[in-house]
């Protein structure tokens, strides 16, 4: 697929070469290229689990890390979440230490430690445009791909799940893209902006149903509500009754809209639950498979209570523990991971690594807390919701979602928590009005 994408080898390697150049020496740049190679998730090298975005990763990190030493500054800054990185990338060295496959474990930690690089390379390099910036890349590109998703779906009249170059990751992007855009709507300066976003919303919505993901269509939903109650309060704070109007209109609109779907597309509402009740009693559904994946996930739990079995070990200990490589289903979920983080990460990491990554989220989501009465002006307001509710939204998947730390979805979590701190850092200059 990559060599269809991007060409043979003797094209690829130049390009290839050109991107991670500029992406040392630019690593404003770097940060640009890297959200572009989120939405090609081609791999590189299928043994290695290498990436396009892994590339541009290094090298974005790299450039930056050697500018700062070059000017004598330390590259890793001051957060509020450099103690809870600290402990759970030791708990995860821990746990993988103690796993049956050392050498698959330890390129696994180092995948997470490679995801906390670009964590601190963000928080160092990013300023308020770069952030503009690399937001605006993210939603233009899912504007762009999901009528893709439409198109496919409403060609196929509902029979397929149509996801487009990203695959199944888009679907993720899609829930955060819109996510912002409700921020967007409704902190919009003008009738304009407010009819731009209420359509880019409308877009990425469509193309949110026609890849079926249940997972991110509740992402999506949680996200807007949450954007929607962070706008209502900081409404009430400054008196904004505008807000309070635009959340009225949305949830009507939204109403309306919903209505006039399962009127006018009742032949593909009608194939999309057909086909979800063709799976009722088929062992290969994924309701069976996943459920199979969490109890065997629980069981390594229980075996191994403290440190976890080790990253990455459910393929090497499915081929070896008799509740999983005796069960008819394995053969169809080996490869396929735990599809939940927190109980994944309860049977890798054990309760040291669960609860300390469980405090880093906490952490994390923490970081937007008292900062809605600083902002006096809208526009501040907007991005601060906007990405305040991202980070929910990515904090409440590790719930029930899987790989939140895992490559290109990593790459994503991380950005967000970076983006909130900058923010914040920036923000804090800001006197609250209850203190003039």
């Amino acid at each position: 697929m990559l060599a269809i994408v991007l060409g043979p080898p003797a094209v690829f390697l130049p390009i290839a070469l050109a991107i991670m150049f500029v992406s040392f020496i630019w690593p404003r740049a770097g940060l640009q290229i890297l959200v572009i190679s989120w939405f090609f998730p081609y791999a590189l090298s299928e043994s290695m689990g290498l990436f396009p975005a892994d590339l541009v990763l290094f090298c974005t990190a790299g450039g930056y890390t050697a500018k700062s030493l070059a000017l004598g500054r330390w590259p890793v800054r001051k957060t509020p979440l450099n103690l809870w990185i600290l402990l759970w990338v030791a708990a995860l060295l821990t746990s993988a230490l103690f796993a049956l496959d050392l050498p698959m474990a330890l390129k696994n930690w180092l995948r997470h430690v490679q995801l906390f690089l670009l964590f601190y390379t963000i928080v160092g390099l990013v300023e308020k445009a770069d952030i503009r910036n690399t937001v605006g890349t993210f939603l233009g590109l899912c504007l762009t791909f999901s009528p893709w998703n439409i198109f496919e779906f409403v060609r196929a009249g509902g029979a397929i799940r149509a996801f487009g170059p990203a695959h199944v990751l888009f679907s993720g992007f899609l829930a955060l893209a819109g996510t912002f855009a409700t921020a967007a709507f409704l902190f919009a300066d003008s009738a304009r902006e407010r009819t731009l976003w209420a359509f880019a919303l409308c877009v990425l919505v469509g193309g949110q149903m026609a890849n079926e993901s249940r997972g991110a269509m509740i992402q999506m939903v949680s996200g807007m509500l949450f954007a929607t109650g962070m706008a209502y309060r900081w409404s009430r704070m400054h008196k904004f009754e505008t807000i309070r109007r635009r959340i009225a209109s949305l949830l009507v609109v939204g109403a309306i809209a919903a209505i006039v779907v399962l009127l006018v597309a009742a032949p593909l509402v009608t194939n999309v639950l057909v086909r979800y009740s063709s799976q009722e009693g088929n062992p290969h559904a994924t309701a069976q498979m996943r459920l199979f994946l969490w109890s065997s996930a629980l069981r390594m739990f229980v075996q191994h209570p403290f440190f976890g079995v080790g990253l990455a070990q459910q393929d090497v200990l499915g081929e070896i523990l008799p509740f999983m490589k005796y069960n008819p289903l394995y053969l169809h979920v080996r490869g396929l991971g735990f599809h939940n983080s927190m109980i994944g990460y309860l049977a890798e990491t054990g309760i040291v690594g669960s609860v300390l990554l469980f405090m880093l989220l906490v952490a994390a989501l923490r970081v937007g807390r008292g900062l809605l009465p600083r902002m006096r002006d809208p526009h501040q307001a907007m991005w601060l919701v906007g990405i305040w509710s991202i980070v929910f939204v990515i904090v409440t998947r590790y719930l029930y979602e899987g790989h939140i730390f895992y490559s290109v979805s990593g790459m994503i979590t991380v950005t967000f928590f970076a983006f909130l701190i900058a923010l914040r850092r920036q923000w804090e200059s800001i006197v609250p009005p209850e203190s003039r």
